[in-house]
């Protein structure tokens, strides 16, 4: 096959990997209603993005700020009536920001997280939504300490891309079924990267995120991916881990790794002072936004406590836990 076939070919490849993302993602109407409001005038915007956010009555003095990334082919109020963060926000107090693709910078919605000169520091989408923080942490009195971004699928890889270049901005970040940071730099190696995941090694993936910023603290990062993903494939998360694993300096062995009710399997490191630093929920599922990871991302972000019957689960899961531990010690010789 000549050259111009096989380009046809992988053409053809990447029209039905697109189409069977968009078949994957939950019909909503368009029209969903959200308490969202679009704010036109924000500051520097060289990613031409649209900005919109919800401040709920009453606000949190100093309040915290959460960015919400939606994935490709959704719209800011279709994701939140999927995720609900605003009606988190209503109940604590806290500030959400959903930045929106326009179709101009990508046909699919999709946030350029596989192109430089849009994900990285002071470039493009990444500096749009930091301009967008800027812009509500001034006018609201943000806490500094407090803000955080989430996000799905295309979302979730802009997520990752942004926590490696705004460390000291975003305190912690959520990426629901997306990629690590710097495993492609164009259309066709996201393509790959999506279907066969990251083949770097942990040292080569943590200085693609070192080479971005030269910070010394970096953010915490939760991970939640289905097991059937067949669009990102789950492989895709495990390079996560990897990745900003060695970005913090930890070892391979989580500290945490306990089965949850509802098949969700929770592993966690922390660090030498104890912090909950990477969590990696792997759950049954494929490809979508599961609404339940709102709230465990929150607690993850410490806006929300976890609720009594999470505190329950957490101590059963202990208590199996040591007498698994008893179990074995008791069968050695």
């Amino acid at each position: 096959m000549d050259r111009l076939g096989r380009t046809i070919e992988e053409l053809k490849r990447a029209r039905q990997q697109w189409l069977r993302l968009f078949d994957l993602i939950p019909t909503v109407p368009p029209d969903t209603s959200a308490p969202l409001v679009e704010i036109a005038d924000f500051g520097p915007n060289p990613g031409h993005l649209r900005m919109h956010a919800f401040v709920p009555a009453p606000l949190s003095a100093h309040p915290a700020l959460v960015v919400v990334l939606h994935g490709c082919g959704q719209k800011p109020a279709q994701y939140e009536h999927l995720a609900g963060w605003c009606s988190l926000a209503a109940e604590l107090g806290f500030l959400v920001c959903y930045p929106q693709q326009q179709d101009g910078n990508n046909a699919q919605s999709c946030f350029n997280w596989f192109s430089p000169r849009r994900r990285e520091r002071d470039q493009g989408e990444a500096a749009s939504i930091r301009a967008m923080v800027a812009h509500l942490a001034q006018a609201y009195a943000v806490d500094p300490a407090r803000i955080f971004i989430t996000g799905f699928s295309a979302g979730g890889s802009m997520t990752a891309a942004l926590l490696a270049a705004y460390p000291d901005v975003f305190a912690a970040g959520a990426v629901i079924s997306g990629l690590p940071v710097g495993v492609a730099d164009n259309v066709s190696q996201a393509l790959e990267a999506m279907a066969k995941g990251d083949k770097r090694t942990g040292p080569q993936a943590a200085a693609a995120v070192r080479l971005t910023s030269e910070a010394e603290d970096w953010p915490r990062l939760l991970i939640w991916h289905g097991l059937s993903d067949d669009v990102v494939a789950p492989a895709n998360a495990g390079g996560l881990v990897r990745q900003w694993r060695h970005v913090h300096g930890l070892r391979a062995a989580p500290d945490v790794d306990r089965w949850m009710p509802g098949g969700r399997r929770r592993r966690i490191w922390r660090d030498a002072a104890g912090r909950d630093v990477i969590e990696y929920d792997s759950v049954l599922g494929g490809h979508m936004l599961v609404a339940p990871s709102t709230a465990v991302i929150a607690a993850f972000f410490g806006l929300k406590p976890p609720s009594l019957f999470d505190k329950a689960l957490e101590k059963l899961a202990h208590l199996t836990d040591m007498r698994s531990l008893i179990a074995s010690r008791s069968k050695q010789p």
